[in-house]
């Protein structure tokens, strides 16, 4: 049988998603435990939905496998052998589903900033993203087709308080922006670059029209920087109606929701800095 799970991970503590010899990955994890429960004999059956670069975070990336392990025993064996992994879910899925054939795909950025950026302009600069554009000059890798489809971004601002221990009492520590994107698909880097020109939009550091002509293919200039990975998350792949993840309840409290912000714990340790 072929099988679909949901994966969420703590990014910061892989180099990456994908196999590295000699690191310890996403995938690496996963199959190392896979194999010896006994749940994957054959590598070859393995393929992901999305590749995430190292410090990158998931609550939703899939990953499909053939089986002959009984369907209700698969998650729990698999969350009992993991570590900085949770398996969400659980679907059958058919011989030819391939889980890189995405409808959608989102992502969640949490941006720190103080009162030096406009939150303003990063919703102004935010908007010219949507729609279909040339991101030839978001990414490195020249191997896909660059003209993508931004099907919704959306700025929200948010602020991330922490209790005293003894006191009850408590104090706001920083403001951050919450940057959501969704699209069928993205190029390596590509989200993280396009956090970079946000928040050079919103620090005076890029005008409207150099961000344009960035959408048509042109190199992005020296004052956008690379947004950090430790605060991305891959927060959702779609596939249409008809796909339906039965969900699992894991019963720890590291990857749900610790605010009304939707933060989940990896990524407050990442805004502390810890």
């Amino acid at each position: 049988m072929r099988y679909a799970v949901k994966v969420a991970y703590d990014g910061r503590r892989f180099h990456g998603s994908q196999i590295q010899p000699g690191l310890r990955t996403v995938e690496g994890d996963f199959l190392a435990a896979a194999e010896k429960i006994g749940i994957v004999a054959d590598r070859t059956t393995f393929s992901r939905a999305s590749r995430t670069d190292a410090g990158v975070s998931a609550l939703s990336n899939v990953f499909v496998f053939e089986s002959d392990f009984r369907k209700d025993a698969i998650v729990p064996a698999l969350n009992s052998r993991l570590r900085d992994i949770w398996i969400r879910g659980i679907t059958p899925v058919a011989g030819d589903f391939n889980p890189r054939w995405a409808a959608r795909r989102k992502y969640r950025y949490y941006l720190p900033y103080g009162r030096d950026l406009s939150v303003e302009k990063t919703k102004i600069a935010a908007g010219l993203f949507c729609g279909k554009h040339d991101f030839s000059g978001y990414t490195k890798d020249n191997s896909k087709n660059s003209i993508i489809e931004i099907e919704d971004i959306m700025v929200t601002e948010g602020s991330l308080s922490i209790s005293f221990s003894g006191k009850g009492e408590c104090k706001e520590l920083l403001r951050f922006l919450q940057i959501d994107i969704s699209a069928q698909y993205f190029l390596w880097n590509m989200v993280r670059w396009i956090v970079g020109v946000i928040r050079a939009a919103g620090l005076d550091k890029i005008e409207e029209q150099a961000i344009r002509n960035s959408l048509d293919g042109a190199l992005l200039p020296p004052t956008v920087k690379l947004a950090r990975p430790d605060l991305l998350v891959l927060t959702e792949i779609e596939y249409g109606d008809d796909f339906h993840m039965e969900p699992f309840e894991i019963g720890t409290e590291n990857i749900f929701p610790e605010s009304d912000a939707g933060l989940f714990k990896p990524m407050f340790y990442a805004l502390l800095g810890v």
